[in-house]
């Protein structure tokens, strides 16, 4: 159980990072922005966690396996391949440039409905980590809550340290 809530962590660390971005950047995200964001992850884990155990009841084991093992490795080349992309300021690629841009308004406050592309691309990691889970037979119920708690936790704490930054940074 410690390796798979290991796993979780890794799997959300990208909203460690983007809390983090948004921090120093001056970006407050809402109470509200950060809940819609671990909402949208739990679900889309939870999700794709019941497929994944559908699926073992249709497909063989190790199939599955392996089919989870291919999702995670297309995955992570597919954010390497979109992070380091030169001419990408558009799309999940042009926010981790560029994090400042989710605030549509300017008013340095991350609202929930300004959230919800930020909830979408985070959440995007979590479909193909909650199949891999739920191809261990993992009870969905239980690892999407507890992929919400790490979300909304990674998000929030480094979006406040990173304003915390900020602050220390502006003093100097």
């Amino acid at each position: 159980m410690l390796e798979l809530f290991c796993f979780l962590l890794a799997l959300n660390f990208d909203c460690f990072l983007c809390g983090l971005a948004l921090g120093v950047t001056g970006i407050r995200i809402s109470t509200l922005a950060a809940l819609l964001v671990a909402g949208c992850s739990a679900f889309c884990f939870g999700a794709a966690m019941a497929l994944g155990g559908g699926l073992l009841a249709w497909l063989p084991v190790r199939f599955l396996h392996d089919l989870g093992l291919a999702l995670l490795l297309l995955l992570t080349l597919g954010w390497i391949v979109s992070f380091c992309a030169k001419k990408s300021e558009r799309g999940l690629a042009g926010l981790w440039r560029r994090p400042e841009k989710l605030d549509a308004n300017a008013d340095k406050t991350l609202s929930a409905v300004e959230a919800l592309l930020l909830a979408l691309a985070l959440a995007l990691d979590n479909i193909s980590g909650g199949l891999a889970f739920g191809l261990l037979g993992e009870r969905p119920a239980l690892w999407a809550g507890l992929a919400a708690a790490t979300t909304f936790l990674l998000l929030a704490g480094a979006n406040a340290l990173g304003r915390g930054l900020l602050r220390e940074l502006k003093r100097d």
